[in-house]
């Protein structure tokens, strides 16, 4: 038997630092909406886990692979005596801010749930997610869009009302960032927590709250991120000038930016332009539903 899932990227809509625990974990608070863009993942009984991965039909080798890493916890934590070959085709970018790793592990948890027959529930899973990485939880519940914080353990899911239907540009430039190197980074001043007025606009369902909060908010790991790689600035300024752009914006610690625009048509165009004048790039366009 065969199984097979995609495993979606996401955005974050937007990402604030409020503080840092005595552990030297970052406090965050940030909206995660999750993308049609996607990976393509297939299990299949084996005798040993095993994980391949491939991008544009070529292998390719990941270090220390979340999959992989996810699957072997679940086999040993559960005294499975057989095993999974995990068959991955790579379509979201790596180290970009996209959450590929952590859905890659979150859709492979699910899977071996269901192939090893073991019953887990939501719950459980999360938890297993939880030690992989605190973006995983996520991946594991079925909310489209929700409210992340404390170190990014914390999920309130934010019903999916897809009443906003944005034209969206998610663009990567060809080069990776480490998520630990750019955290390394100093953040020079913390952002007030807004957790609590979120919660009540929620509860009395003012939902302009939702898109007033995504334009009037930032990416508080861009400037710590530039110091990484300068070169983002000059992208992010072109991706800004073009026509119809309404947003612009890192998702998670990059390099990934995504950018809204103010109608399907000029993102299209847009997206001809870009991956015409930057074939090192990749530019996927997406109606995103919030």
């Amino acid at each position: 038997m065969t199984i097979s899932q995609l495993s979606p990227a996401k955005l974050n809509l937007f990402l604030h630092i409020i503080g840092r625990r005595a552990d030297s974990y970052h406090l965050i608070e940030s909206l995660f909406v999750k993308l049609k863009l996607a990976d393509q993942i297939s299990v299949t009984p084996d005798p040993r886990v095993q994980c391949v991965v491939f991008q544009n039909g070529a292998p390719l080798d990941i270090p220390n692979n979340l999959a992989l890493k996810a699957a072997l916890m679940l086999q040993q934590r559960h005294h499975i005596n057989k095993g999974a070959l995990i068959t991955i085709d790579k379509h979201i970018p790596m180290q970009a801010g996209l959450g590929g790793a952590s859905s890659n592990a979150a859709t492979v948890l699910m899977m071996l749930n269901q192939l090893w027959e073991l019953n887990l529930s939501t719950a459980q899973l999360m938890q297993y997610g939880l030690e992989l990485g605190a973006d995983v939880p996520f991946f594991l519940q079925p909310a489209n869009m929700a409210f992340i914080y404390g170190i990014g353990e914390q999920i309130l899911p934010i019903d999916d009302r897809a009443e906003l239907q944005i034209p969206c540009l998610v663009i990567h430039p060809g080069i990776g960032i480490s998520t630990q190197e750019v955290y390394r980074q100093s953040v020079k001043s913390f952002d007030i927590s807004i957790l609590t007025k979120l919660k009540y606009n929620l509860e009395k369902k003012i939902l302009d709250f939702i898109q007033g909060l995504v334009y009037k908010s930032k990416n508080s790991l861009y400037e710590p991120a530039l110091l990484l790689h300068p070169s983002l600035a000059q992208m992010a300024e072109k991706i800004a000038s073009l026509d119809g752009c309404a947003l612009l914006r890192m998702s998670g610690s990059g390099s990934a930016f995504f950018a809204f625009f103010e109608t399907a048509e000029k993102m299209q165009k847009a997206e001809v332009y870009l991956r015409a004048g930057h074939k090192e790039w990749v530019v996927h366009g997406e109606i995103l539903s919030v």
